[in-house]
């Protein structure tokens, strides 16, 4: 009955249906608790573009790197000059650099239409939780002591914004369904 009511609670969300096939998981530093598929062009080893969501991956080898130099970091560490935008991260070092903003409220320039910040290679959603979402629909987001992502390979102009709104749908109806 629990695992119904679970299920029941993570059918995929209105803000998902409209944006094509995707694959989207949930889960923490022990692996993925919950996933879904719609469609059936896209799947958990499905290889797409990610565009700039790879800032992450970046960001996690320059904290990684600095801290096995005895360096601290600074925003020029990440690359965030002027208009430039600033997923395994659980574990890495990349984690004690969450919510660090350097840029913080003077982020020149924000891809969603809401309060985030530039923070070390991801964005601070207003809600908390931290994120970095590619172009091309990838949006990979950590969320207390769990990630998400939703992936798929998108052409609209918009492609990174409705992978946003549906991740944020699916990780309200995730938290919502583990209180």
């Amino acid at each position: 009955m629990i695992a119904f009511l679970l299920l029941a609670a993570l059918a995929l969300p209105s803000e998902c249906l409209h944006i094509g096939s995707l694959y989207w998981e949930i889960g923490d530093a022990n692996g993925t608790i919950e996933y879904g598929i719609r469609g059936s062009t896209v799947h958990a080893e499905t290889v797409m573009p990610i565009a700039s969501a790879t800032k992450w991956l970046f960001a996690a080898d320059v904290a990684e790197t600095g801290k096995e130099r005895g360096q601290g970091l600074t925003a020029n560490d990440f690359g965030l000059h002027g208009n430039e935008s600033p997923r395994l991260l659980l574990k890495r070092e990349l984690s004690e650099f969450l919510g660090t903003d350097p840029a913080g409220e003077n982020a020149v320039y924000s891809p969603a239409p809401a309060s985030w910040r530039s923070s070390y290679g991801h964005w601070i959603e207003d809600d908390g939780s931290y994120s970095s979402p590619g172009a091309f629909g990838f949006y990979p987001w950590l969320s207390g002591k769990t990630y998400g992502v939703v992936a798929r390979s998108s052409t609209s102009r918009q492609g990174y914004l409705e992978s946003a709104v549906c991740g944020r749908a699916l990780r309200g109806a995730f938290e919502a369904a583990h209180k």
